[in-house]
């Protein structure tokens, strides 16, 4: 059987776009830095041929995290229906590429909804206040704010470490150790101010 012009294009972009693929998936280790220089180092057309597998595994954080990275604004109608969505597993970090891609109110509220709700696991909540340090200080300092009084030790802990991280100053180990460990209403609030001071 004689394969077409076409038949021939279509294979060699399609056998491409899956060694591409393949060669970015070698790289990581979750998302490390190997996996970020490689995506860095793609020119326009193997970034084009690498997209539509990284679309098509979006049950795959590292693979929205590449979207992110790549800069594929033109997945966003895709990445927003992800995000829409109340049954995604990686909602919270579609949002954040979203938010990463479009400074999208709605993807932030989200964000900032998620780090809020005390429902969810502690491991959670303290990953997406990672995340929320990454937004910059003016955005996330507030919303921080409010998590240093949290009820989980464990967010209140993390929400200081970052807090303090966005300042640019060495933690106060101490501090920090005591907001982990309070109970007492009181003593949080002065520990929560104590921190905010010295920030």
């Amino acid at each position: 059987m004689k394969l077409s012009l076409e038949n021939i294009r279509a294979e060699i972009k399609e056998r491409r776009k899956n060694y591409l693929y393949k060669r970015f998936r070698k790289q990581l280790i979750h998302f490390s830095c190997l996996g970020t220089e490689f995506l860095l180092g793609l020119n326009k057309s193997q970034r084009d041929a690498l997209i539509p597998s990284l679309v098509e595994n979006l049950d795959d954080e590292v693979n929205i995290r590449a979207l992110g990275t790549l800069n594929a604004t033109e997945q966003l109608p895709v990445l927003l229906q992800k995000m829409r969505n109340p049954e995604s597993k990686f909602r919270f970090i579609t949002a954040h590429v979203v938010w990463r891609l479009t400074e999208s109110p709605e993807a932030l509220q989200l964000q900032l909804d998620m780090v809020l709700d005390q429902g969810r696991p502690s491991a959670s909540r303290c990953r997406y206040i990672q995340s929320l340090g990454l937004l910059g200080k003016v955005i996330a300092r507030s919303r921080l704010e409010q998590l240093l009084l949290d009820k989980d030790p464990e967010v209140r802990f993390v929400a200081a470490q970052v807090y303090t991280g966005l300042s640019r100053q060495r933690s106060d180990m101490d501090v920090l150790r005591r907001l982990e460990e309070a109970d007492d209403p009181e003593e949080l609030k002065a520990l929560y101010e104590l921190l905010v001071s010295r920030c």
